[in-house]
């Protein structure tokens, strides 16, 4: 654990979750679109209030295309979106059966457009938004994502990085 570090730099992802929704209030429903398996939540004192997924129908509020949110306009206080990061994950892996795939270059802005439709005036949206390095190539995800927000009318008041304890090392 960091010491004297600010409050924009955590050390996992319930952390960030908890310094968030603490820092911007008690912003209700808490809509998590990309449920999943509700890992990112472990250990968190607050818990998402409705979920939903595309993928996993285990235990989810319901099961939906977050491009297409069956949520009434202007009815949710806190969204949260943490999509598949990998682009191109083979039919067959791991990674693609866990979490599937998404071009975030093509996602980004067609799911701001459904948030502002279910989101609450004043309402906290919440991304999870990780750049990578593929193909030899930085993809600045993060960039992508801040753009779009101002293109879309979002105001952004605040990023937070999450440190990685074991980032991969290129050999």
């Amino acid at each position: 654990m960091l010491t004297n570090r600010p409050v924009s730099v955590v050390d996992t992802d319930q952390e960030a979750l908890e310094t968030l929704i603490g820092i911007h209030g008690g912003l209700r429903p808490i809509l998590d679109v990309c449920f999943s398996r509700g890992s990112m939540w472990n250990g968190c004192s607050v818990q998402p209030g409705q979920t939903s997924d595309i993928l996993f129908s285990s235990g989810l509020s319901c099961v939906a295309d977050f491009f297409h949110l069956p949520y009434r306009e202007a009815s949710i206080g806190c969204l949260i979106w943490d999509p598949p990061h990998i682009s191109d994950a083979g039919a067959n892996s791991l990674m693609n059966k866990r979490y599937g795939t998404m071009n975030l270059e093509r996602a980004i802005p067609d799911f701001l457009g459904e948030a502002q439709v279910v989101m609450k005036p004043g309402g906290l949206l919440l991304a999870k938004i990780s750049d990578m390095v593929h193909g030899g190539a930085y993809r600045a995800y993060h960039a992508m994502m801040i753009n779009e927000l101002f293109l879309t009318g979002f105001e952004l008041v605040d990023i937070v990085i999450r440190v990685k304890k074991n980032s991969p090392i290129d050999p």
